[in-house]
């Protein structure tokens, strides 16, 4: 049992119930230090599942009892009903509850009581009076049995196992679009530098800074074409800074002057490598639909934002496209452009 971590007087514990509320779970309740008290444990086992079986805790008004857990509290899911809040004084934290009830309780008077561990499991304790011939709880310590613990360990499986699952689902039906997807098709084709086995060709090119800083520095490539209404860029990236890229976290926005909020549109990426080293070069393809991106009118621009997936979702990288990138090529001249 850990040493109390500051001395209160029981009149003063009595006195002082909004205190409870203010304790954190994450730190360990503060009990009153009576050397007079008797130190006396009662170890209850909890069977099978946390909802099967509630446990009765023996109180006594201005008695203090320490509730032992098996594993940390739960920043929230822990009260008492029937009107105890009005009834007790609480200090909880860590693996531990300190009760204190403000007055004796009747003959029968029960109290029901529910704790909620960080592992997600609910205790079920009854708050009573202690029986004739059984004395009031000083520290009651509260154990899993081998089941629970089992029981528990089978629970954690089976919710990892459903959130693969899920994981897994949404990564084939993604993997399904992009199969069937045109776009996607011409995304793959483009960052393997065959974008002559397709119908877009080379449109513009410029060097922009994708950071204020000048870290990540883009040249920039765009394809378009008369027959397709799909539009491409291809963005080859120098990461100069010390922290790694990760350039498939690529999306991209259209703003309007007319409109307050920006619009995400739909784009099919590949970018290789997907993660990019301090010192390394990345080459990105965004292929999209014309008219998503600037509009019937061709009047809008869009932005192109990478967010950091180890900085707190950062933005790492960033570029504006204009229509005017995307301008149908002369094709009978026959002019392409490769990195």
């Amino acid at each position: 049992m850990t040493e109390p971590c500051r001395t209160l007087s029981l009149p003063l514990l009595m006195l002082v119930p909004l205190l409870a509320n203010a304790e954190e779970p994450g730190e360990p309740p503060c009990w009153p230090e009576n050397p007079n008290r008797p130190r006396v444990v009662r170890y209850l086992w909890i069977d099978r599942g946390p909802m099967d079986k509630v446990v009765d805790i023996y109180v006594a008004g201005g008695v203090p009892t320490i509730i032992g857990l098996p594993a940390k509290l739960h920043s929230r899911g822990t009260g008492i009903g029937g009107g105890g809040q009005r009834r007790f004084d609480v200090l909880k934290g860590g693996r531990q509850i300190l009760l204190t009830p403000t007055q004796d309780l009747a003959d029968g008077e029960r109290f029901p009581m529910w704790v909620t561990l960080a592992d997600g499991m609910v205790i079920s304790l009854s708050l009573t009076r202690a029986p004739e011939g059984q004395r009031t709880d000083g520290e009651v310590q509260l154990q899993r049995s081998a089941e629970w613990a089992e029981v528990a360990g089978l629970r954690a499986q089976l919710v990892s196992m459903t959130e693969k699952a899920k994981g897994f689902e949404l990564s084939l039906q993604q993997a399904l679009r992009e199969r069937e997807s045109q776009q996607y098709a011409l995304a793959d084709l483009i960052v393997r530098g065959h974008v002559d086995l397709t119908s877009l060709a080379w449109a513009a090119g410029r060097e922009i800074p994708g950071t204020v800083d000048g870290s990540r520095m883009i040249s920039l490539r765009t394809y378009a074409s008369h027959r397709a209404k799909e539009i491409a860029a291809l963005l080859k990236v120098e990461n100069r800074s010390p922290r790694p890229l990760d350039l498939s976290t690529g999306r991209v926005y259209r703003f309007s002057t007319s409109a307050a909020a920006d619009d995400r549109v739909p784009v099919a990426l590949r970018a290789q490598p997907a993660i990019v080293p301090p010192g390394g070069t990345g080459h990105v393809v965004l292929v999209m639909d014309r008219e998503q991106a600037f509009g019937p009118d061709s009047d809008e621009k869009v932005l192109l934002h990478f967010l950091s997936t180890h900085q707190g979702g950062s933005l790492e990288l960033s570029a504006e496209l204009a229509p005017k990138d995307f301008a149908i090529p002369d094709t009978s001249a026959g002019s392409r452009e490769p990195f």
